[in-house]
């Protein structure tokens, strides 16, 4: 068999082993290193982190290796590389392009695709660019010069209610974009801001930073302290008129959406994250919309590895459960905690009576967002869940947890919006489930849904079960991870969150772990 391998080694690094026609292993490597946004050393360093973090995933292919695909790799990098594996193939992949090629690992490619790669990087300031399937590749239909993604997260600095260490260089700050959609909504769009924040996206820039952010300010005629700090209501209304100006120059220069000849359109880059956005493409178009799952710079290698596969041959994944499985052995936290297998059924029953749970389930989710592999789930229907779901997670108030719901319930509970498996759009709930299921509504109506499906295994399982006994077919889920950190993949660090906080439950593949009260009855008995 012969092997390629593609990395990616700035923020969000990641990796992909491939063959022919078929995707063999896939790392991200802040879920191994367990640093959020991990990006390699540019330098020296990168040596020992080769040695440490790359190499044993590659050495049992290490002679049957052929090529190698670097994308965005420094100097140093590519030699350590090219030191390891002498008689490779070695060659360079675009930003843009990788984005786009990751879309297929995830759907079939269709002739009438319209491709939408938009983030805030490139390889040549190329921010912003739109393919087409044609003669069964992709081909460059236009680029736009415009960045939407970094000044959007830029605008997140002036919050005090965002918690954030302030930093106005250009890679930084990546965190903000989920902070600043979860705020936005108590704030309002102001017709007097909107002039001012349009020229502040066209002329944003990778200098000067601070300066250009201060210009705003001044130019909006808001007080802000020395931080570029300005008051509470003052930074939420920027943060939605910044939305609105977001969603209004995407439009401005992707008229191609309208296009009859495209039937469908395919989302990738961090912008595509925006579920705001998404949910008006498909609200103005009507079209199908689809967003793939590793959207933001985590998905670069696996297409960069895609682009050099046929595509005739290859399937695109069932799910997004394609990540690594977990780490560590758990026969010490057995015998620890005296634990026992369980049903689907017998979990459905805890979540239904209020218990959290922490899931780790088979192989952890690719990209960012925990889809019930690697989840903390409980029940909608119980009041001041997403506050204490927020206090485990140490999160912000503002911040919303996702419904997540079977494919064949999806349009019984909300507003009408392409399937959702991967937490891609925000359609309003229904207004006769507005009150019941009020934990998942965000202050503007909308709910972040995810839709389940049979291929989703455990999670659409257990979601099923907890409809029959509830006669609601919701859960809520949210990230297994604390903030600052990346989703948690690690055993040890499973524990650690479970014994200091308020989880109940830590079910791993079947299995459940209880901190056993003297006073309280036990699941396990």
């Amino acid at each position: 068999m012969k092997y390629t391998v593609s990395i990616h080694t700035k923020h969000d690094a990641n990796m992909t082993i491939s063959s022919d026609d078929r995707i063999i292993e896939y790392i991200e490597f802040e879920k191994v290193v367990g640093k959020r946004y991990f990006s390699f050393s540019k330098n020296e360093n990168f040596a020992e982190e080769f040695k440490t973090y790359i190499f044993p995933y590659l050495k049992e292919f290490k002679y049957e290796i052929v090529k190698i695909n670097f994308c965005w790799l420094s100097e140093f990098q590519k030699n350590t590389f090219k030191k390891a594996f002498p008689r490779c193939e070695f060659g360079e992949k675009k930003h843009h392009i990788s984005h786009a090629y990751s879309l297929y690992g995830f759907t079939k490619p269709e002739e009438k695709d319209l491709i939408i790669s938009f983030d805030g990087g490139g390889d040549d300031e190329d921010y912003f660019k739109m393919f087409h399937w044609k003669d069964e590749q992709i081909n460059l239909l236009k680029e736009v010069k415009l960045n939407l993604g970094t000044p959007y997260r830029i605008l997140g600095l002036i919050s005090d209610e965002i918690k954030s260490t302030p930093s106005f260089e250009y890679d930084t700050n990546l965190h903000l974009p989920g902070k600043i959609m979860g705020l936005a909504p108590l704030g309002n769009i102001e017709p007097n801001y909107i002039e001012a924040i349009n020229e502040y996206y066209l002329s944003f820039g990778k200098e000067k930073i601070k300066e250009t952010l201060k210009s705003l300010l001044e130019e909006l005629k808001v007080t802000f302290d020395h931080n570029l700090k300005v008051d509470k209501q003052s930074a939420r209304n920027i943060l939605q008129t910044s939305q609105k100006v977001f969603e209004d120059l995407f439009f401005e220069n992707a008229n191609e959406i309208y296009n009859n000849e495209f039937k469908r359109i395919l989302l990738v880059g961090g912008c595509s994250l925006n579920i705001k956005l998404n949910s008006e493409i498909y609200k103005r178009t009507q079209k199908d919309v689809f967003v793939s799952p590793v959207s933001g710079d985590c998905g670069i290698s696996i297409g960069a590895s895609i682009s050099d596969v046929d595509l005739n041959k290859f399937e695109p994944f069932k799910n997004a459960f394609i990540g690594l499985k977990y780490t560590d052995d758990i026969t010490h936290y057995i015998e620890k905690y005296n634990s026992k297998q369980v049903t689907i059924k017998e979990i459905a029953k805890e979540l239904a009576d209020g218990k959290i749970i922490a899931t780790i389930v088979d192989r952890i989710e690719a990209g960012a967002r925990s889809l019930g592999n690697r989840s903390l789930l409980a029940n909608p229907l119980q009041k001041g869940i997403k506050d204490k779901l927020n206090s485990i997670k140490e999160r912000e108030f503002f911040r919303p947890v996702a419904p997540i719901i079977t494919d064949k319930m999806q349009n019984v509970y909300f507003e009408k919006v392409p399937f959702s498996r991967y937490m891609s759009f925000s359609p309003k709930i229904k207004s006769e489930y507005k009150t019941s299921l009020s934990e998942i509504v965000h202050y503007d109506g909308t709910c972040r849904i995810q839709t389940a499906t049979k291929e989703d295994g455990f999670i659409y399982e257990l979601i099923n079960n907890f409809g029959k006994i509830t006669g609601t077919e919701i859960l809520i889920n949210t990230s297994f991870n604390v903030k600052g950190k990346p989703i948690i993949n690690n055993v040890s660090d499973a524990f650690k969150l479970f014994e200091t906080s308020d989880i109940d439950f830590l079910y791993i593949n079947g299995r459940i772990f209880e901190k056993l009260k003297s006073n309280s009855k036990s699941l396990i008995q």
